[in-house]
């Protein structure tokens, strides 16, 4: 995965590198110094981090320089603006210069990572993709997002006055399955949480959908299916093929470490995310890796997780919906293992109280149990029932023909390691004493939609 880099709008020629004559003074030199820094650690990042830089700061001329003090624990990128400047000119002895052909027309072709955005319209489709959702779809803005809990490309995305916030996450991360054998249609092969983890829903770009999940209602299936929508499977089976063919020899701290430069610094770079910051992400991405080893999965390049939007502009609203009973067995068992012997109808009682034992019960737990309605449904939100997905389905397809002139067939829905309907079926065998019933329905009032207390007894 190595691309040349490209130049910033309204360069001429490609970068190389110059072999330019030391001994002449730098003071004759007619570019402006445009940025410095001084890097402590990550020296082998040296280059692709100044070429960003250089793209940022150094104008429609750009020329970037670079020198290793590794004996001093240092290293140096300094940036230039040649815009003025028939030729460039070194700064002194040590250090190694880059800048377009027409400013070192005798230069050698520079190759390195893809560590900068670029235009609106070209990064739009180099992240988003080529689909359309409608003809007057117009892309109004681009912006970065780079925290420690946050990081993703953010579009402003228009349609005739009606406008949405479309995002791409590289943190919370996609991931792909590298265990075998593996199946594209189950929901092991795939997670994509930062949607419904941010409150997004997912929004596949070609296609009038907006794709409203809570966690343990359907969220890994139903981020698989919108990945399958946006036409991402070809590529990530051909990202596992890669990764996998990286790892299988083992996976030594060397080759975690080449992964995550070939595979996700570049999105670190181009998000403008400190070194301290990727450092940190590199480290929670290998550390649950190692950590999980029931599924082993690794996070991917955020161009390949699902698409997510803010309001659902210009789509059909489907919200997923489970049986209570089903999501409260399901999340308990996969809670127990970590936490003790607690009795599930203890444990029911505590995760839904109002205020539970936060040493028991974290915000995270009570996410995965979240009612997935607050409030009556609206006449606009289409209910994907997981007990019926077949029904559902046909239901989306229909309506997304009849009302939104869209009359292609979706994808299959991938499936459960049993299914939801057997999963439910687990619900009826737990100890479902009255007052554990009369818990569930008051906390999950607007939830009993088509599914009755009937089908966990």
């Amino acid at each position: 995965m190595r691309l040349l880099v490209g130049l910033a709008p309204g360069c001429a020629g490609y970068l190389v590198r110059c072999s330019l004559d030391t001994s002449q003074d730098s003071e004759g030199s007619c570019c402006r110094r445009a940025f410095h820094e001084t890097w402590h650690y990550n020296f082998d990042k040296l280059l692709e981090g100044c070429a960003a830089a250089a793209a940022i700061h150094g104008g429609p001329r750009p020329a970037f320089h670079v020198r290793w003090q590794l004996h001093q624990g240092q290293a140096h990128c300094l940036v230039e603006d040649c815009e003025e400047c028939p030729r460039l000119v070194s700064p002194a002895a040590g250090w190694d210069s880059y800048a377009s052909q027409e400013l070192c027309p005798g230069g050698s072709m520079l190759i390195i990572g893809d560590s900068f955005l670029k235009s609106v319209d070209e990064e739009f489709m180099v992240t988003f993709g080529a689909h359309l959702l409608r003809p007057d779809q117009k892309v109004e803005s681009l912006r970065a997002e780079c925290s420690e809990e946050t990081q993703r490309l953010v579009a402003r995305v228009c349609f005739s006055g009606h406008c949405d916030e479309w995002s791409k996450y590289a943190m919370p991360r996609c991931r792909i399955f590298l265990g075998s054998p593996y199946s594209v249609n189950s929901m092991d092969f795939f997670t994509g949480h930062a949607c419904s983890d941010k409150g997004r829903l997912l929004c596949p770009p070609g296609v009038p959908l907006a794709l409203e999940v809570k966690l343990k209602a359907g969220s890994r299936s139903a981020g698989l299916w919108a990945a399958m929508m946006e036409g991402l499977l070809p590529g990530l089976i051909a990202a596992r093929r890669t990764i996998t063919g990286m790892l299988q020899d083992g996976y030594t701290g060397a080759v975690l470490e080449r992964y995550c430069h070939e595979w996700l610094e570049q999105d670190s770079f181009r998000l403008g995310c400190p070194r301290e910051t990727w450092v940190g992400t590199a480290n929670r991405i290998i550390g649950k890796f190692l950590h999980d080893r029931a599924s082993p999965k690794l996070g991917l390049p955020m161009h390949l997780c699902p698409t997510c939007c803010a309001e659902g502009a210009q789509r059909l609203r489907v919200v997923f919906l489970r049986s209570p009973f089903a999501r409260l067995v399901s999340y308990f068992q996969e809670w127990q293992p970590k936490a003790g012997k607690m009795p599930f109808s203890s444990w029911v009682e505590e995760v839904l109280a109002e205020q539970p034992n936060r040493s028991l019960i974290r915000e995270r737990d009570e996410q995965h149990v979240a009612p997935v309605f607050r409030e009556t449904p609206r006449p606009d939100q289409l209910i994907f029932l997981l007990e019926d997905v077949a029904g559902s389905v046909q239901r989306v397809e229909k309506e997304l023909c009849a009302g939104w002139g869209f009359c292609l067939p979706l994808p299959g829905f991938p499936g459960g390691r049993q299914g939801a309907g057997q999963r439910a079926a687990g619900a009826a065998n737990a100890r479902w004493t009255p007052a554990l019933r009369r818990l569930v329905e008051r906390r999950y009032v607007h939830d009993r939609a088509d599914v009755s207390v009937s089908d966990a007894d």
